[in-house]
């Protein structure tokens, strides 16, 4: 099948040169892009919407943006192939994020028309119940690998107080699972993927307003840092409409009991660095939802832990 990649890759490149470094810019290859007029169509594989969202055939939030920002293109729509396992996990949260993403940007983001069927395969309603699981003893320790020893530094540590001043926090807390369950949590009544998925950071703030961090460390540039907020957002705000619920909470955990009281979601890239395609006017187009109820922002620490807020360098 012909496909317009080529194309939207050199007018993306050529954009991005007229303000920025040369850098070596590509799009995935595991999406297919077709041009039709002021029009682009994504097209992913049934291996694309089964994967990890963090990559990048499978993170069709932040290539769409990246082509309304960087490609000018009016509007994007969405087709892709319906898996034979219906039920897997990467698969159920791919039609939750997409179901709230073309809803959030439907004034130029839409689902490919033959393709809107498959939506209803997503097992969540909104009348129905559904249950997240709370943090384990698990979570107090500290993993060896660089982005698991920062958060450690960012929530306990030497990096804490200038987290919670340039984010204006009360109090932050560690890994925050997002494996959503019906009914009762367990491995069967399991709807996304569970292990070890989880909200890197996440505290409150002096506004009673909701903290969201995903953290990234040195050297770790993906569009998909994009879709990983992106879905935290979604299902944190599922808690405040107590859609989905925290139950049998234990005292170490009654924060979580908070969430639905709380006035509003900051969520924030924590990074060194972000993808180069990934700047100030994406966050802007991200920040035209619903700015009342979410907002996003970008905080950036260099090797010596200066944190400066919504600086893109």
């Amino acid at each position: 099948m012909s496909n317009s990649n080529l194309e939207i890759q050199e007018k993306i490149k050529k954009e991005f040169l007229l303000s920025n470094k040369r850098r070596n810019i590509k799009i995935p290859s595991g999406i297919i892009f077709n041009i039709a007029g002021d029009t682009v169509i994504m097209k992913l594989s049934s291996n694309a919407v089964s994967s990890n969202m963090q990559k990048d055939d499978g993170a069709f939030e932040g290539w769409a943006l990246v082509l309304k920002r960087w490609g000018k293109y009016q509007n994007v729509i969405i087709s892709w192939d319906k898996p034979n396992l219906i039920d897997n996990g990467h698969y159920q949260r791919f039609l939750f994020r997409l179901k709230y993403f073309s809803q959030d940007f439907n004034s130029w983001f839409s689902i490919y028309k033959d393709c809107q069927i498959f939506l209803d395969d997503l097992k969540i309603k909104q009348a129905e119940k559904y249950l997240l699981n709370i943090p384990s003893k698990r979570g107090d320790k500290v993993s060896p690998n660089p982005e698991a020893e920062l958060e450690d530094r960012f929530v306990n540590k030497d990096l804490q107080e200038p987290l919670m001043n340039i984010s204006n926090a009360t109090s932050l807390y560690r890994q925050l699972p997002v494996g959503v369950f019906e009914n009762k949590v367990s491995k069967s009544a399991s709807i996304f993927t569970g292990g070890k998925s989880a909200i890197d950071i996440w505290g409150f703030n002096k506004e009673n307003e909701l903290l969201v961090f995903e953290l990234k460390a040195d050297n770790n540039e993906k569009v998909g840092i994009i879709s990983e907020l992106y879905f935290y957002v979604c299902v944190l705000q599922m808690v405040r409409r107590q859609i989905f619920k925290h139950e049998n909470c234990l005292d170490k955990n009654e924060h979580l009991l908070k969430i639905p009281a709380t006035k509003k979601i900051k969520a924030y890239f924590l990074s060194p660095t972000l993808h180069p395609l990934v700047d100030k006017k994406i966050l802007g187009l991200l920040n035209e939802v619903v700015p009342d109820e979410i907002s996003y922002h970008y905080i950036q620490f260099n090797k010596e832990y200066k944190l400066t807020l919504d600086t893109f360098n």
